[in-house]
């Protein structure tokens, strides 16, 4: 049985065989290497701030990691301090599964997003699903004592166990 002739890859970098003479016109990991070869650049080397054009994330200019972060001090209160909220675990209208329900009924000044704001930062902080009602933010799974906790601990409001 004969070889079949095989094509040959010319791996010195340039496109199109030997005979174009051109080498690659776009490298993605350029943007990388600069930013790699900025941090390792002596002392006293002019170094980018991170400024605005940084943040909108041009081409060739990766955006500043600290410009992302939040100080703490600006995200809003979503529940008011010392507020009283019941936290407890239902089966029965959801399908046979255990969800944990918050009930924000009891909570006397709510503003009017503050149900999504919750269910955003609970399904981020737990990992687990979660969907604002009119007055009670639902989590899927039985994470009773972890919204507790966490309700405790970022907020300050004052939960009760039901159903428990």
């Amino acid at each position: 049985m004969a070889r079949k002739d095989r094509k040959r890859v010319d791996l010195s970098g340039s496109v199109g065989g030997a005979d174009s003479g051109k080498g690659l016109t776009h490298n993605p990991f350029a943007a990388l290497r600069a930013k790699v070869g900025q941090n390792d650049a002596p002392a006293g080397a002019p170094v980018d701030s991170g400024g605005e054009a940084a943040h909108a994330g041009q081409h060739g200019k990766p955006a500043s990691p600290s410009s992302y972060v939040s100080s703490p001090g600006s995200t809003p209160q979503i529940l008011p301090t010392g507020a009283h909220v019941v936290v407890r675990h239902e089966r029965k209208g959801h399908g046979g599964k255990t969800v944990t329900v918050v009930d924000l009924s009891r909570v006397d000044t709510l503003a009017s997003g503050a149900p999504d704001a919750l269910a955003k930062e609970l399904r981020k902080a737990l990992g687990a699903g979660a969907r604002a009602g009119d007055q009670e933010v639902t989590v899927q799974g039985d994470l009773v004592e972890r919204v507790a906790r966490h309700l405790g601990d970022k907020h300050g409001v004052r939960v009760t166990l039901g159903t428990r």
